[in-house]
């Protein structure tokens, strides 16, 4: 989770990281686990 970011706005949440961690898991099912994470 080298490029984990969420960002959020307007009610919206926007993912940017690697499309081969997309793949791996469903992280809409977990991003109160990850809600501030920002590791860019």
């Amino acid at each position: 989770m080298t490029s984990l970011q969420y960002v959020y706005l307007n009610g919206n949440k926007l993912t940017s990281l690697p499309e081969s961690f997309k793949n791996l898991t469903n992280l809409s099912e977990t991003n109160v686990a990850y809600n501030n994470i920002c590791t860019a």
